[in-house]
């Protein structure tokens, strides 16, 4: 066994006498270079992932400014301000919650769920921990703000003009 390319044996404990008693469960331990481009790959697709989230997060603050205005030539003939403004909210919503989902699965590429933190993935980690937090709290917030206007976008354009 101590002839396979990364297994290695764990000593459980030293008995009396100075001799190690060994773990009979044997774990395969990764060379450090796979580890660093998984490490690497991993921050990649954490950024990407960010980027993508704040895209979304722009596309969900514009569906509701842009809906009467710059996309007024698509809405049909029989369709009120109001109404258009919910259906805005509806996009509002989605892309809210997809920068929600984007932000988790980018978060736990760097650490997987029922795992220790090891020190190469921890500093990583923290240094997404601030922005993913801000970005899920505006996302959240647009999710009910967009929640709203689906639901009372009518009433709100009615109160306002």
């Amino acid at each position: 066994m101590d002839s396979l390319p990364g297994v290695r044996r764990h000593p459980c404990w030293r008995r009396h006498d100075g001799t190690l008693v060994w773990n009979v469960v044997l774990s395969r331990l990764p060379d450090k270079e796979s580890t660093w481009r998984d490490v690497m790959k991993n921050e990649t697709w954490t950024k990407t992932n960010r980027a993508l989230a704040v895209i979304a997060l722009v596309i969900a603050v514009l569906a509701p400014i842009t809906a009467n205005t710059f996309f007024s030539v698509w809405r049909p003939d029989g369709e009120s301000a109001g109404q258009w403004l919910e259906r805005s909210g509806a996009v509002m919503t989605v892309f809210s919650l997809l920068a929600i989902s984007l932000m988790e699965e980018g978060m736990s590429r760097l650490h997987k769920v029922g795992n220790l933190a090891d020190l190469e993935t921890l500093p990583m980690y923290q240094s997404f921990e601030r922005s993913t937090y801000w970005i899920k709290g505006i996302a959240l917030a647009l999710t009910v703000i967009g929640t709203v206007v689906w639901g009372y976008g009518s009433v709100i354009l009615a109160r306002i003009g």
